[in-house]
């Protein structure tokens, strides 16, 4: 845990050099937001998984997803479409949609295993962060890389050790 936590403070240092400010910067304060709502909707899933299949989180999972994102589409997005983001169909968008659907379905099943530790299967979920920082390279250029990977990798280091301490 010390091991994590020291990572994430060298990833802030690494975005210092590129003059994000931690403490002023309002996206870092959704980041935190997302973290401990993100440990509050894990401890409520493994909740759900004790008294309810699979199946039917995953349904109410998909039908709150809709819900929470009509109110962006038709308030945020619909008026504004035409100036901003048109919309253009690709057949990318059903492949997400399905690989998205796979990926909580395995997450929801992960929690229904007996003796599968909630701190275990969320860092493995998290670690969607390698993806983040490959395109963050690859297509937006990002500076200061070496650090950051170091830093990437003590992040990924410290989640192996979390895993190897629980067992």
């Amino acid at each position: 845990v010390i091991l994590s936590i020291a990572s994430f403070y060298l990833l802030s240092s690494s975005g210092r050099k590129e003059g994000i400010r931690f403490t002023h910067n309002k996206w870092i304060f959704f980041t935190v937001l997302s973290i401990l709502t993100g440990a509050a909707s894990g401890l409520y899933d493994k909740h759900l998984m004790g008294s309810l299949d699979v199946m039917t989180v995953q349904v109410w999972f998909n039908v709150y997803q809709c819900l929470m994102m009509l109110p962006i589409l038709l308030f945020l997005w619909y008026p504004r479409r035409k100036s901003t983001t048109p919309f253009v169909w690709h057949w990318n968008i059903i492949f997400i949609s399905v690989f998205l659907c796979l990926a909580d379905w395995i997450y929801f099943y992960a929690l229904t295993i007996p003796g599968s530790m909630i701190s275990i299967v969320s860092m493995v979920r998290r670690s969607n962060v390698l993806v983040t920082f490959i395109a963050g390279a690859l297509f937006f250029h990002e500076k200061n890389l070496k650090s950051k990977a170091i830093d990437l990798f003590l992040v990924l280091l410290g989640m192996i050790f979390l895993y190897l301490g629980t067992r």
